[in-house]
């Protein structure tokens, strides 16, 4: 309790502190405080609330994350991680929605999220876009990232996968 009273002390050093705290602990009791500090105007702070947030995988978060992916350029990559971390599949056209970023970086974090978030239903077509990028790219982090959601769907909902799970539950 004392921890999520410093969130929101006035001092930035203090509230940094204090969210490291909370991202080491990963203690359910800090969802609300936390989702509270990704408004903070201490960008530092804000980022680091998001990765706790993340680690603690309520998804009670989501909303917020959504919300990130609107605001502050510099904190879509943070939002895009969480929220492929939070595993929320309503997210996923969010996400998908970022694979047009001008920026690689921002396109190679929602490749990730997104290869988290696909189920059987679209994870066809989201491989498809996926290497559509890695084809189309000429930015090595973001073939890479490309290359590597592939592999994630493909290890979840290859045919050889799906029979295998199917099997499994046999």
């Amino acid at each position: 309790q004392a921890v999520l009273h410093l969130v929101r002390d006035r001092d930035d050093d203090v509230r940094r502190a204090a969210i490291e705290i909370l991202n080491q602990t990963k203690d359910i009791r800090a969802v609300d405080s936390l989702i509270e500090a990704t408004r903070d105007s201490d960008w530092w702070v804000s980022e680091r609330a998001a990765d706790a947030l993340a680690e603690i995988g309520n998804r009670k978060a989501v909303p917020r994350m959504l919300e990130m992916l609107r605001g502050e350029a510099r904190s879509i990559p943070t939002a895009l991680r969480a929220l492929g971390k939070l595993g929320d599949p309503q997210s996923l056209a969010a996400v998908v929605e970022h694979f047009h970023h001008p920026e690689p970086a921002v396109r190679a974090e929602a490749v990730a999220a997104a290869a988290r978030l696909v189920d059987d239903t679209n994870a066809e077509a989201v491989r498809q876009s996926v290497r559509q990028l890695a084809v189309e790219t000429s930015d090595m982090g973001l073939h890479n990232a490309a290359l590597a959601a592939i592999e994630a769907i493909d290890a979840r909902f290859s045919p050889s996968m799906i029979m295998a799970a199917q099997h499994a539950r046999l």
